[in-house]
């Protein structure tokens, strides 16, 4: 919990075709694809964003620029280590086994790709926490 109170109701994620053009445009320019020619994935987070355009855009001018320049890099690299290292102790703590039937080629890649991007939005989404509060 935050200092501030727990998280009231997140805004729920618009349909991409919902939104208006310009602000699609914005949300878009996110899109990453794992590989040349893979389909493009675009994190939530902007998604959530995007129901306030101005917003958005202010992140956009933030985040980007960072995540480009890999000042972000660190800090995703360390958090998913620590949180695979965290998901090792469970399984092995709990005896957890997935059934080999379940662990298709196609769940190992959902598994992958949102294993992925997950670290970046939460340490993007704690940069932006930040950011906002000494607005």
């Amino acid at each position: 919990m935050d200092a501030a109170g727990p998280i009231g109701a997140i805004a729920p994620i618009p349909a991409m075709e919902a939104l208006p053009a310009h602000v699609r445009a914005v949300v878009d320019s996110f899109a990453k694809a794992d590989a040349p020619g893979a389909p493009l994935l675009v994190p939530t987070l902007y998604r959530h964003i995007a129901h306030w355009p101005a917003v958005l855009t202010l992140v956009a001018r933030a985040v980007q620029p960072r995540l480009a320049q890999g000042v972000f890099s660190p800090a995703i690299r360390s958090f998913e280590s620590d949180m695979m290292k965290a998901a090792a102790e469970l399984a092995a703590r709990h005896g957890f086994a997935v059934d080999p039937l379940l662990a298709t080629p196609a769940l190992r890649a959902v598994f992958e790709r949102f294993g992925q991007v997950i670290p970046e939005m939460v340490v993007i989404g704690s940069f932006l926490r930040r950011l906002l509060r000494k607005a």
